[in-house]
């Protein structure tokens, strides 16, 4: 495979700025995830509390804590930064580390012997609430920081110079930011012969 760079390759100081892209990227994801988790529990408890005519703000406050298992699932589930992710596998691993970071603040409830403490409902109202909302705002925050220069991770291009150029020119054509904040040594094409 030869290598026909479209545009120059990074040099050192470029290296650092994507590197900070990427961190600056991630963080902005992570902040997303903290305010729709604390968001979705809010809501549920709210509304819990509404149909069964009392206040679990009492309770249900000292597991706000526990609520930084959701990023460190996330981390592990590899949902950081947040870019380069099929939609759909965004969603199945968002899905799978809600899921089980509900199953460990279910099981942490029990531990410490104050399960009746806790409205079983309310965290059941807040499983597909997270969902619903840690998703919604990952695309709403990849929507409104999309365009930014900031936003984002250097990527390259591999395949038949035929097949690059034509995926780069739809691809600026159906997402024109896309392409869009790509400098001269952030997007590189390797073509095959």
């Amino acid at each position: 495979m030869s290598t026909l760079p479209i545009v120059r390759t990074q040099d050192l100081r470029e290296t650092f700025a994507s590197s900070a892209s990427e961190l600056a990227t991630g963080a902005v994801i992570f902040v997303a995830d903290v305010f729709s988790l604390f968001a979705a529990f809010s809501i549920a408890v709210f509304v819990w509390g509404h149909f069964a005519a009392t206040n679990l703000w009492g309770g249900h406050a000292r597991l706000l804590p526990l609520l930084a298992v959701f990023p460190v699932l996330f981390g592990v589930m590899n949902l950081y930064p947040g870019v380069l992710q099929n939609p759909v596998e965004e969603l199945r691993r968002a899905t799978t580390g809600i899921t089980v970071g509900m199953l460990l603040l279910v099981a942490a409830t029990f531990l410490v012997k104050e399960s009746n403490a806790y409205s079983r409902a309310a965290l059941l109202i807040a499983w597909p609430t997270c969902i619903m909302t840690v998703v919604g705002t990952r695309t709403a925050v990849r929507s409104c920081c999309g365009r930014l220069p900031w936003w984002g991770i250097p990527s390259t291009l591999v395949g038949a110079y035929d097949d690059v150029e034509a995926f780069a020119e739809k691809s600026a054509r159906s997402r024109p930011s896309a392409f869009e904040s790509q400098t001269p040594s952030t997007l590189t094409c390797l073509c095959g012969d």
